[in-house]
């Protein structure tokens, strides 16, 4: 039709009647409105970065309430086909009624299909991912054969030892950093792994005291023994004043270094685990007590709340708590 100033109009007709309207609005609300409501709480349980599989699982409660009235409906038109009933199926030419039945009854096997694909995907990448850690927890582990030539008397002879591969362990220790970024949920895990990794090696290699250290106990009496006096710490040590004092104690710890490589590089990946995108900080327990930590880089790290009692960090360059 023509309207007041020559422009052309096109009035378009949906074929709904009022009640098929009024059905597919309330789908229509009751999908926007159980959408808003997953979100909301989603939002609100959620502790871990949103990943691709749970948006696409929001979207299908979105869609819930709209495939539950067209199903319905299918079913309604089956019955009415079933009964003799008037249905628009029997006369349509669009679709027919062995078309409708076999996706009615298709459709279950194909979402069924569906889920165990993603269920066999999901345990196939947790496998993968279990063979990750299980390879850098086993390098973690690794030692390596060396040779050294001694001379005894007049003769030479080749001795072969048994020692941590210190590389090795270090670059598996960066692996297992890198799969945390991989899968952050994991986090609490290896953090476990690497308390204990420290906690071990700290034990193989205890601290060695400072001659201070020694003299100020036996002067002390941590024990129920009866306190020496200096003159006779001294004595007893084979050391002079100028040996334990401020100044010898404080220029040895500052010429402390770290006992082994790998236990620093340990520490670190500790005290980095909590400023990973999509770890859960509180989830992390980190558990250093009695570890040698002794001439540590520990600068810039997050240990807030981890056990450190009876931790050795002379000489250490401490962490800054966050």
């Amino acid at each position: 039709m023509k309207g007041a100033k020559g422009m052309d109009h096109t009035t378009i007709t949906l074929p709904f009647s009022e009640q098929a309207l009024g059905v597919i609005l309330f789908a229509l609300g009751l999908a926007v409105a159980t959408g808003l409501l997953t979100v909301i709480l989603s939002e609100q349980n959620r502790k871990t970065a949103r990943d691709p599989l749970s948006l696409l699982t929001a979207f299908g409660w979105v869609l819930l309430p709209v495939w539950l009235v067209i199903f319905v409906a299918t079913l309604w038109q089956v019955w009415l086909i079933l009964t003799g009933g008037t249905s628009p199926l029997t006369t349509s030419t669009s679709l027919g009624t062995g078309a409708l039945i076999a996706a009615l009854l298709g459709a279950p096997f194909v979402i069924w299909g569906t889920v165990l694909k993603q269920r066999n995907t999901d345990l196939t990448d947790a496998a993968l991912y279990n063979d990750k850690i299980n390879a850098a927890v086993e390098s973690l582990y690794s030692r390596r054969q060396t040779t050294h030539i001694v001379t005894i008397g007049d003769t030479e002879q080749v001795l072969t030892k048994w020692e941590d591969d210190i590389l090795k362990r270090s670059a598996a220790i960066d692996r297992l950093e890198g799969l945390v970024h991989e899968r952050p949920s994991e986090a609490p895990r290896i953090a476990s792994m690497l308390s204990i990794y420290v906690r071990e090696l700290s034990r193989e290699n205890p601290p060695q005291d400072h001659p201070r250290q020694a003299w100020h106990r036996l002067i002390e009496s941590e024990d129920d023994s009866m306190p020496m006096s200096e003159e006779q710490a001294f004595y007893h040590l084979g050391l002079n004043p100028d040996d334990v004092s401020i100044d010898a104690l404080v220029a040895w710890a500052h010429g402390l270094r770290p006992v082994r490589a790998d236990m620093e590089k340990a520490a670190q990946t500790l005290g980095r685990l909590r400023n990973i995108p999509g770890v859960v900080v509180n989830d992390i327990k980190i558990d250093l007590r009695e570890a040698n930590l002794r001439g540590f880089d520990l600068a810039s790290l997050n240990f807030n709340t981890a056990r450190m009692e009876g931790a050795q960090m002379e000489g250490a360059t401490l962490f800054t708590a966050r």
